[in-house]
């Protein structure tokens, strides 16, 4: 290798110093797993608990959801002039007690309508367990080093969003 092909490689991005994580969230929702689960993957329900005010004043623009393994979901959110393209697939889909999903989040590029290279993808999997016409909601999200950083914001904001679809049952 020549000198200009080692300075190449040392001038590389700097590597990722943080390292894979995963955290869990539990809430108990009035209704029953199945209305429960209903409103993880229909988009009427979905929009009113997953974006809104809780989550900083996001309007949807919109939401597209394929419900089925390995289907596809894509919501795009703006918040002023920043628009938010979220996608991902279901990699479980056991109705109405088990939904595993990938979850990639990043600015819209202006100009293409794809999403910036540098995103990266969480997995979360929720599980819907039912006792006296209550749910238990259990997630768990894993996610990758590269966003270890932001763990604390993305556990918040999933916290907020959960309140705000046990809100939607009283």
């Amino acid at each position: 290798m020549s000198d200009e092909q080692i300075a190449m490689f040392s001038e590389a991005a700097a590597p990722i110093t943080g390292k894979p994580s995963s955290f869990s969230i539990s809430k108990t929702i009035n209704g029953n797993a199945q209305r429960v689960f209903d409103h993880w993957l229909i988009p009427v329900f979905l929009e009113k608990w997953m974006f809104g005010t809780h989550t900083g004043h996001d309007k949807i623009v919109s939401l597209e959801n394929t419900v089925r393994r390995g289907g596809d979901f894509c919501y795009q959110v703006s918040k002023g002039q920043k628009s938010t393209l979220i996608q991902g697939s279901y990699q479980e889909l056991d109705i109405p007690s088990r939904i595993s999903f990938t979850w990639l989040e990043a600015a819209e590029k202006q100009d293409s309508g794809s999403l910036d290279e540098q995103a990266e993808t969480c997995t979360c999997t929720a599980n819907f367990e039912e006792t006296d016409g209550k749910t238990r909601l259990k997630l768990q999200f894993k996610v990758p080093a590269a966003l270890a950083d932001a763990k604390d914001a993305i556990k918040s904001q999933w916290t907020e969003r959960c309140n705000a679809l046990s809100t939607a049952f009283k």
